[in-house]
């Protein structure tokens, strides 16, 4: 295998918005002359329309049930009552988390993670009712599901310090009444409705939170942080630490996976990394088990972009052109600079339109990954068996096991050259090994999937 390269062998096969959801009326109010929430609210119906059009469709959203945002009404109108408050004479008042509220030097609010979040205060009742009303509106819309972030801070202590059992009790509380609704509701008693949140916050915290078993999933955004300052000792022996580390948490607490390799808050995989490393990274994470999150020009290998250098650039649909990449349609173009930043790589190559017309480009590798991932038990519900680190070469295998140490369709072997030289594999080491069950063999193996720029292999090729 060349350096920093994959491959796959497979053995085997204003005032208020009023929306009609199915003939029930909802409505949302609106501050007047708020443009972005009304922004929101097109972009959020048209997506549900195109989700009652293509109903292989589903639409998940954020739900911040914690904190606000200082531009919040209720933070603006001074009403400490719905948030977590500090007067100057208890101990929590000194705390670095709280902060002046509305230059009030005898009140401070809770602040998380930062300054600009005030959290919001549970055991008031229009919070609760409020957040209620919101996501029984949003689901009369058509939201398939929530990500319910910062469990933590929904309940914490007088100084500010987060109290666990009653954070976990009202979660509960918050994704019963999501339930409860669903099943009294004649249009939505049928529908699914998935709810996760995230390691970001406190893991202790969620594991109780999975124990509660509301949660489908937990995402792991553990590969978000990772990059190649952090791994000093060699980025395979980073990702395998990682991924065993992962998997301990699975297997002890019985999640599902939900995988991030990167998100609005953290920067760009192709920045973290070089680019062939950010493109080894995402065939990885195309290749486990259970769900994942992909953001959005991650297919392309697109990195942060900007001065200062920033991970939310606009998406790149065509090569650079008065109408920046695709963004904007014809009737807007040259319109001059953005507020968001965009690519100026020379090559052309960041971009869907040429990626699309190249055979082995970082979005073909993900198509073709992503359609395996659709059509192939093993990949979808199969196992993951791991063999240690050999050299800077990660090797997994993907199979539904059978009885006696068989499998039960497709095997898929996966091998990911994370280091910088070339390096022979032989996977006739691993016959005897659990990554090939015992009702296989590599005579029959051909190349399923290669990442980007990999011309020794193509697919098909017998092993």
């Amino acid at each position: 295998m060349a350096a920093t390269e994959a491959l796959m062998a497979e053995e085997g096969m204003s005032g208020q918005a009023v929306f009609v959801k199915n003939g029930e009326k909802v409505s949302f109010e609106l501050e007047s002359k708020t443009y972005c929430r009304k922004l929101y609210l097109q972009y959020l119906y048209t997506f549900l329309t195109f989700k009652s059009i293509y109903n292989y469709m589903y639409i998940v959203m954020d739900l911040p049930v914690s904190t606000v945002s200082l531009n919040h009404s209720w933070f603006r109108d001074g009403e400490s009552a719905v948030f977590i408050t500090a007067k100057s004479d208890t101990a929590a008042f000194n705390n670095p988390n709280f902060y002046d509220f509305n230059g009030d030097n005898s009140t401070k609010y809770l602040g998380y993670p930062t300054a600009a979040n005030p959290v919001l205060n549970w055991q008031n009742d229009k919070v609760r009712i409020t957040v209620f009303d919101a996501v029984k509106k949003f689901l009369l819309l058509g939201i398939d599901g929530f990500h319910i972030d910062h469990i933590s801070r929904l309940a914490v202590d007088l100084e500010g310090v987060p109290d666990h059992d009653k954070a976990i009790s009202i979660l509960k509380e918050l994704t019963s009444t999501i339930k409860k609704f669903i099943a009294s509701h004649e249009v939505l008693q049928n529908k699914k409705i998935v709810l996760f949140s995230s390691l970001r916050d406190i893991e202790d915290l969620h594991v109780k939170a999975k124990e509660t078993g509301d949660l489908h999933y937990i995402i792991d955004n553990s590969f978000a942080s990772l990059s190649n300052e952090k791994c000093y000792n060699g980025i395979s022996k980073c990702v395998h630490e990682a991924l065993t580390n992962a998997y301990l948490r699975y297997q002890e607490n019985s999640y599902t996976p939900y995988w991030q390799f990167s998100n609005p808050d953290s920067s760009r995989l192709a920045s973290r990394f070089d680019a062939d490393t950010a493109n080894l990274l995402t065939f990885m994470q195309l290749t486990l088990p259970g769900a994942l999150s992909l953001y959005y020009g991650q297919e392309l290998g697109l990195s942060d972009v900007g001065n200062p250098s920033t991970q939310r650039g606009i998406m790149q649909w065509n090569p650079s052109g008065s109408d920046h990449h695709g963004f904007l349609s014809k009737s807007d173009e040259n319109l001059g600079k953005l507020f968001f930043a965009e690519s100026d790589d020379i090559k052309e190559e960041d971009n869907f339109e040429n990626q699309f017309a190249l055979e082995k480009s970082p979005l073909k590798v993900y198509q073709k990954l992503a359609k395996m991932r659709q059509r192939d038990e093993s990949l979808i519900v199969g196992s993951t068996v791991r063999d240690a680190v050999d050299g800077d070469v990660i090797i997994y295998s993907r199979f539904v096991k059978g009885k006696n140490a068989t499998s039960v369709g497709s095997v898929f072997i996966v091998a990911l050259n994370y280091g910088t030289n070339e390096v022979k594999v032989d996977f006739s080491e691993h016959n005897t090994s659990e990554i090939l069950p015992v009702n296989k063999k590599l005579s029959n193996a051909e190349i399923a999937a290669v990442t980007p720029g990999v011309h020794e292999y193509r697919i098909l090729l017998k092993l």
